[in-house]
């Protein structure tokens, strides 16, 4: 037997067998399942579940009536569909599939998606199933078919049969499944967050690496100096960004030719083999990866494993892909804003500078302005001083004029006459 955890198998119909003979090996084949030795028949005449004659109560029918519809059925150019459904016995006891009550419950709630996968509108499905305890092999029987094709004869579809083992497993294994699929998530999320502590890391590393190499080279280049990424990891991982700077189209991995894609996986490989945190979250989505898809799919075969192992590692390199790109963008968004803040403070230097020129102009000019305002001023003083000293001169000339005549009898009594006068009129007798 496979050792997978849920087989599904089609039994394949003889064509060239005639319509009434396939129709009477349809009738036999659903009477066997329904009775042969190990069915869980629970206490009824015969061990079939399911939905006929548009009704469910499918384990209260008679086996003849079932198994005659059956074949009147088939007589009518519609394809009975009969597969086998099996899991390990250990996985059957481990998720409680050991009854014909827990198939029941599994096959009503996912028999419209198995329909979906033979393209069966679920208003035309009917289905009948049985399970059958077999030591070493439980498994179940389903048999189905599509009313509508009585009416539109048509192919049989294609179908894919991993996805009907998905679909069952997703039943069977819904809790394990549940677990796995968080663990898987938050792997998704830890690598972006793995990748935010590398960043910061490494450019405190190529920092001082660079201030080593300028500053210091005897030093940069004595063995004994290491780094936690490595020297020459840490310049093979800076040369690789510089390159995919200078080469990227835009911040989407997805978007980039094959060229940056394959620098950008180069340089998301250099981080791996250097990041033991990233190393481990980039693993465990992987095995995750690996167990779902055996759960889902049984990807116990070699080249379905490489296969689902390659497809996960592209979809981790893709996300460690886009925080790269992230990266650069943050970083150029930063030297952006750092050219911006220099330009700023370059413009508010000068700003203040031509400020403090005006100033100091304006300070000269008011100077200026003051100093000829104070010479006006004295000028004018001394226009209107030079005016009345002019005045007075031609006043006191006059005054000595009319009194030098005078005897020196009259101006002694002028004098006494105007001694107590003030003005010049006095000091000119």
């Amino acid at each position: 037997m496979n050792n997978s955890s849920i087989v599904y198998v089609t039994i394949k119909d003889d064509k060239k067998k005639s319509k009434s003979i396939q129709s009477h090996i349809n009738r036999l084949y659903v009477d066997y399942i329904a009775t042969r030795e190990g069915t869980d028949l629970a206490g009824n005449e015969h061990g079939l579940f399911g939905y006929v004659k548009s009704s469910s109560l499918v384990e209260d029918m008679n086996l003849k009536d079932i198994t005659s519809y059956i074949r009147t059925t088939s007589n009518k150019d519609v394809d009975i569909i009969k597969t086998v459904i099996s899991m390990r016995e250990e996985d059957a006891i481990k998720t409680g599939f050991t009854d014909k009550e827990s198939w029941k419950c599994l096959l009503q709630d996912k028999i419209r998606e198995i329909g979906n996968s033979y393209n069966i509108d679920f208003h035309n499905l009917e289905w009948v199933a049985s399970f059958h305890a077999e030591k070493g092999h439980p498994h179940c029987h389903l048999v189905f078919w599509d009313l509508g094709q009585i009416n539109n004869v048509k192919k049989q579809p294609y179908v894919s049969y991993n996805k009907i083992k998905g679909t069952i497993a997703k039943g069977v294994f819904g809790v394990e499944l549940n677990e796995l699929y968080e663990v898987k998530n938050q792997a998704k999320k830890d690598i972006s967050e793995n990748f935010k502590l590398f960043n910061k890391e490494f450019k405190e590393e190529l920092k001082l690496s660079n201030q080593l190499k300028e500053e210091m080279p005897s030093i940069y280049n004595n063995p004994v100096i290491n780094f936690k990424f490595g020297k020459s990891t840490i310049e093979k991982i800076n040369a690789n960004l510089e390159e995919i700077k200078q080469k990227h189209k835009n911040y989407k991995y997805q978007l980039q030719d094959q060229e940056v894609k394959e620098i950008i996986d180069k340089t998301s490989k250099l981080i791996l083999a250097c990041s033991r945190e990233c190393f481990n979250t980039f693993n465990k989505y992987i095995e995750t990866e690996l167990k779902i898809k055996e759960i889902l799919y049984q990807a116990n075969k070699e080249e379905y494993k490489k296969n689902t192992r390659a497809n996960a590692e592209k979809f981790m390199l893709t996300k460690m892909g886009n925080q790269i790109l992230k990266y650069l963008k943050d970083e150029e968004y930063e030297n952006k804003q750092m050219q911006y803040q220099k330009e700023k403070e370059e413009y508010f230097e000068k700003k203040k500078i031509r400020e403090q020129e005006y100033f100091e102009d304006e300070m000269s000019y008011l100077a200026i302005q003051e100093r000829n305002n104070a010479c006006r001023l004295i000028s004018d003083m001394y226009f209107l001083l030079n005016n009345e000293n002019i005045s007075n001169n031609a006043r006191y000339s006059r005054i000595k004029q009319k009194y030098s005549s005078l005897s020196k009898q009259a101006k002694k009594e002028k004098w006494l006459e105007k001694r107590n006068a003030s003005g010049i009129e006095w000091f000119t007798l």
